[in-house]
């Protein structure tokens, strides 16, 4: 029996199960076959809370598809390759003999075709010549250990693939002599939905005595991008502050943009001046339409009014954010609180598990959500536990005017929205008809959609055996099978058939 006892919140999603006797609340299973869990939340009474479509309630809810046949079932590769990279594509220095490679220290091949030269990495040399010409005339450049100054900004080619030895060693690092009518972002690529670049294993590095305002990503690439093991390096004198100009530390923005991000961390510690301006965020997203996964996010200790924050988005899945977003003396130095991720009018996000350090004011929420459609945040906790949780919240939404929240004193089982449901379940709509709620007690509303005159209700167990059969002529009509065994039955309608889930969750 899978997930059959929970004493704590649980959230699955698109999960195959095969051979399983028993699932949550459900009866008898084909127990040598497949079974998908389309999504599954369960709320432990106590400590959790869910909050479906301005809803708050503690129940479980499972929405299962019990007719997955074998051949419907992706392979292991397949789901990992949702979340990963190809290791047979993914650029390394093994690639070195390949004729589209350059290391940017190699003579010979930064002088070929009147090129400019090695680069020299001394942390003195203006090289933005140098690396811009490599990024121009080769697909994999390599960028090995050293520190290179640029003095404006470096543009991706849509396949260029950019890396470097490792993120402490190889290092990109704004001039002293930055030229600002070149523009304010220190590594930028073109926009491109198509685009495959790859952006791994390397700094990018600002002296705020002389750079103060320079964002220092700005990507414009679709889903088949990838950025990982990116940091910032951030040079101050102890104590020196300075009131930032406006910019962010990473943009991901644009109609083109997408793809995938692994640890991109933001966090500027006792440096309260570079993210001082109030609309100063660690990430930006805004205006993507391309599919975006961000895998470990580190969004936190910044002075502005929020860490994290995405604009008029669709498509976009956080997995794991962790941040520290409270005003309680975080790492001995007294901050203002502010907002660890706001979405606004949004589509299609989603949040995956949150944590941190977190103590707000009254009023704020650790993720805020602004009138947007299909979003959801599951498992949200703070890491602090003698932090105060009064007056604040895990989630705050604004939908239509009316605030919903998840107050703090509570943990987040699961949050969504999505005006399409019409009940906190799932509702199964086949053409003319629909069913719900489903999964449901046994009893089930029927809606007459298409009007007509007259119509038959025939149910089956999975064996094929006829458990319900009567005829109506209503518009919406309610069926009662209380009576039979929790399970999963197949429910026709003249030539539509749908699924539909019964149980007894005690």
């Amino acid at each position: 029996n899978l997930f059959s006892s929970l004493n704590s919140n649980l959230y699955i999603k698109n999960t195959y199960i095969k051979n399983a006797d028993k699932i949550v609340y459900t009866s008898d299973l084909d127990h040598f076959g497949w079974d998908l869990i389309e999504e599954y939340y369960a709320c432990d009474n106590e400590s959790g809370q869910n909050l479906i479509n301005g809803s708050n309630h503690t129940n479980n809810e499972l929405t299962l598809n019990a007719d997955i046949t074998e051949n419907q079932v992706p392979t292991q590769q397949d789901q990992q390759q949702k979340h990963t990279w190809d290791n047979d594509t993914f650029v390394s220095i093994e690639d070195r003999d390949k004729a589209n490679f350059v290391n940017v220290k190699d003579a010979v091949k930064m002088s070929s075709n009147s090129g400019p030269g090695a680069a020299s990495g001394d942390a003195v040399t203006d090289d933005t010549e140098k690396l811009q010409w490599a990024i121009d005339h080769f697909e994999m450049v390599f960028i090995p250990r050293g520190r290179f100054i640029i003095n404006k900004p470096l543009v991706l080619r849509a396949n260029t693939q950019l890396f470097g030895s490792g993120k402490v060693f190889s290092i990109i690092r704004a001039g002293k002599n930055w030229d600002y009518s070149a523009g304010k972002v220190m590594l930028k690529t073109v926009e491109d939905a198509n685009g495959t670049a790859t952006f791994s294993f390397l700094m990018l590095e600002t002296d705020f005595r002389d750079n103060k305002d320079l964002t220092r990503l700005e990507w414009h690439l679709g889903e088949n991008s990838l950025v990982k093991d990116i940091t910032v390096g951030i040079e101050l004198k102890t104590g020196q502050q300075t009131f930032s100009q406006y910019h962010n530390m990473f943009e991901i923005s644009g109609s083109t943009a997408g793809g995938k991000f692994y640890g991109l961390h933001g966090e500027n510690t006792f440096i309260s001046g570079i993210t001082g301006h109030p609309d100063y965020r660690h990430v930006l997203v805004s205006g993507t339409r391309q599919p975006l996964k961000m895998y470990g996010v580190n969004a936190e200790r910044a002075f502005s009014e929020g860490q994290m924050e995405i604009i008029d988005c669709k498509n976009v899945d956080v997995y794991y954010l962790k941040s520290e977003a409270g005003f309680g003396g975080i790492g001995g130095t007294a901050m203002e609180a502010n907002v660890a991720l706001t979405v606004r009018e949004s589509e299609n996000v989603h949040l995956y598990a949150y944590s941190g350090v977190t103590e707000l004011h009254n009023g704020m929420g650790a993720v805020e959500f602004y009138d947007c459609e299909n979003v959801s945040a599951a498992n949200m906790v703070k890491a602090n536990t003698s932090g105060s949780n009064a007056g604040w919240n895990y989630v705050k939404e604004v939908y239509n005017g009316t605030t919903y929240k998840i107050p703090a004193f509570k943990q987040v089982a699961f949050f969504k929205r999505n005006s399409t449901l019409q009940s906190v379940s799932k509702i199964e709509k086949k053409g003319a008809f629909s069913v719900y709620p489903n999964p449901g007690d046994g009893l089930f509303n029927i809606r007459n959609e298409a009007m007509t005159p007259f119509f038959s209700v025939q149910i089956r167990d999975l064996s094929g055996a006829l458990v319900f059969n009567k005829s109506f002529s209503d518009t919406l009509v309610q069926i009662d099978i209380r009576d039979l065994s929790d399970g999963v039955f197949l429910l026709g309608i003249g030539d539509e058939m749908t699924k539909v889930v019964k149980f007894t969750n005690n």
